[in-house]
């Protein structure tokens, strides 16, 4: 075993996660929408979107519709 002193702690570096990205591509309006396809209101990928947007500092407006749930961002 090598052991070295004064070696510091790298900063952390990380990207953002699937739904952050997601998130930050999104824009203010009604015209802007995120479609999940084939998923509900209460599903994973939803609540997932809105934890993202709310560590961001924004909310999500959702409507569930057949072919599956739209998200819009408010300010």
């Amino acid at each position: 075993m090598l052991i070295k002193r004064n070696v510091p702690v790298p900063d952390r570096v990380s990207k953002p996660g699937r739904w952050k990205e997601e998130c930050l591509q999104m824009k203010v309006g009604k015209k802007n929408a995120v479609l999940l396809e084939g998923q509900t209101s209460r599903s994973n990928a939803t609540r997932s979107m809105r934890q993202a947007a709310k560590s961001l500092g924004f909310k999500l407006k959702s409507q569930t519709m057949p072919e599956g749930v739209y998200l819009w961002r408010e300010e």
